[in-house]
């Protein structure tokens, strides 16, 4: 994927002079340090918190290229900062955003023979996220309300404990 996103990259940078891709995340087998080789993308690893949080307020949009994913912390820290994001269309992260709402979610197929993707999908909202503050701004206010309404640490403990009372009163009738 990071071959495709430094494409992406290329291509948007014949447009937009000053683009810069931001990696952050530990890289486990150093497979970004021999990928990168681009002074427009940078790898800053496992950052803190606080630095990673700084990161998304001063990025114009997020990118997650994923062919998997279960519940993505990256995609609700995106949501919950607003970040106009694009990411495949895949389950996980399909349930977390809404289409054309709070994000733009790019179709990828698979099939026995491995996934076709086509990085212009990408390069294309890209680009028309970087050329259109209304859109930009329309997918940052309803990701920060998404994020709210289905996320907060209220509903979710809400959610935790009515789902412990229905095991735990499923349990009651078996025994």
């Amino acid at each position: 994927m990071i071959i495709l996103i430094r494409n992406i990259v290329n291509c948007i940078s014949e447009s937009f002079t000053n683009v810069k891709l931001v990696i952050a995340g530990f890289d486990k087998n150093e497979i970004l340090k021999d990928k990168i080789q681009n002074d427009r993308i940078f790898h800053f690893g496992e950052l803190s918190k606080v630095a990673l949080f700084e990161l998304y307020a001063i990025s114009e949009l997020g990118i997650i290229p994923s062919l998997y994913e279960q519940c993505s912390y990256v995609a609700l820290e995106m949501m919950m900062h607003g970040l106009p994001t694009i990411a495949t269309d895949i389950p996980g992260l399909s349930e977390l955003f809404c289409n054309n709402l709070s994000a733009k979610l790019v179709n990828i197929k698979f099939d026995k023979s491995g996934y076709e993707f086509e990085p212009t999908c990408i390069t294309q909202e890209v680009l028309k996220l970087l050329n259109d503050r209304n859109l930009a701004a329309r997918y940052r206010r309803n990701a920060c309300l998404q994020f709210r309404k289905r996320f907060s640490a209220k509903r979710m403990v809400n959610f935790t404990f009515r789902t412990y009372d229905q095991v735990a009163n499923k349990s009651s009738y078996n025994d």
